[in-house]
């Protein structure tokens, strides 16, 4: 069997109120079956996944020691 290629987005909840919560787990749920549909498997990463990575200590510190807002912080760590 031919495995699927695989489509990876990064989401970590940020939002505090249940209905915004909602509206963003409902986005991911589109996306997978989207990309699903398109035929690829989806995998969606989270701060699990980035605190992987050998040098996440050190861009956590970087990051937190910044001006940065929660959702600001959360864009750069997508790319670890």
């Amino acid at each position: 069997e031919v495995s699927k290629p695989v489509m990876h987005t990064f989401y970590e909840p940020y939002k505090t109120h249940k209905s915004e919560l909602e509206g963003e787990l409902n986005l991911i749920a589109a996306w997978e079956e989207l990309w699903s549909d398109a035929g690829f498997d989806t995998k969606v990463l989270t701060m699990e996944d980035a605190k992987l990575h050998p040098d996440f200590e050190m861009y956590e510190k970087i990051l937190k020691a910044s001006a940065l807002k929660e959702y600001d912080r959360l864009c750069y760590l997508r790319w670890v």
